[in-house]
């Protein structure tokens, strides 16, 4: 399902900015979104 997939990496690609944004502000770093 071709449709499927692109959902799946569309909120892969948000959970990894969203990791990315935190870790700006420094919670990555204390592991809460590792």
């Amino acid at each position: 399902n071709r449709t499927g997939k692109t959902i799946f990496r569309s909120q892969y690609d948000w959970a990894n900015a969203f990791s990315e944004g935190l870790a700006l502000v420094g919670i990555n770093s204390q592991g809460w979104a590792c």
